[in-house]
């Protein structure tokens, strides 16, 4: 079903649409580093980031919206800041998802995280890389696709997949990234914000199965 192939922890509520520029394009605007060009390729999207400061181990980060066009080169400098976090939302397609598994939440060990594996290799899944998300402890599975997928309809996938292997979805628990967002006939929701993968000082870092 999907291709082959990397939070904010932000609250449960529907964000609302922020006011998006439709008819101008903007040119994105790469990092000049070749290994920021490549992170952006995959992780970036302009609208409704999240920022907060970079505070001390065991704080919970006070995260804001910013209400401006990120440019890509701008969320490299963000991501490269071991003064400042940030995170993202989704657009229409996405190259990759985000499994949440919070410290005290009751799938934060191997056996849960292999179970997870598991139901998603049935649904053309395999290649999953597993994180420490940030100094709590917690564990981002990182999924990764050779090609962007929709995105409502891989968070419908994803959701279904968990929900029918016996998983029970809730925050601080388990959560995934992106979210099957609530539909609104007046308003544009967003999906909610996740934090960006191994920022420089932030508590994240690849894991392997041996050292989980």
């Amino acid at each position: 079903m999907f291709q082959k192939n990397f939070g904010a922890d932000f609250d449960n509520k529907p964000q609302l649409s922020l006011s998006q520029p439709s008819k101008k394009k903007i040119k994105p605007h790469l990092p000049s580093e070749s290994v920021g060009k490549r992170y952006v390729e995959r992780f970036w999207h302009p609208f409704g980031a999240i920022v907060a400061p970079s505070l001390v181990e065991g704080v919970k980060p006070a995260w804001r919206t910013i209400d401006y066009y990120l440019q890509p080169s701008q969320l490299w400098n963000l991501h490269q800041d071991k003064s400042k976090l940030v995170g993202l939302r989704f657009n229409d397609t996405t190259r990759y998802a985000t499994i949440d598994l919070d410290l005290e939440g009751d799938y934060h060990n191997i056996e849960s995280i292999n179970r997870i594996k598991a139901v998603l290799e049935d649904i053309g899944i395999v290649d999953i890389i597993i994180l420490q998300s940030s100094f709590s402890g917690g564990y981002h599975l990182i999924l990764t696709f050779a090609s962007p997928l929709p995105t409502f309809a891989l968070a419908c996938a994803l959701e279904i997949t968990l929900r029918n292997a016996g998983f029970i979805l809730r925050q601080g628990h388990l959560e995934i990234f992106p979210n099957t967002k609530p539909y609104s006939a007046k308003q544009i929701t967003n999906y909610k914000a996740i934090r960006c993968p191994m920022q420089p000082g932030s508590g994240s870092f690849l894991l392997y199965e041996g050292f989980l």
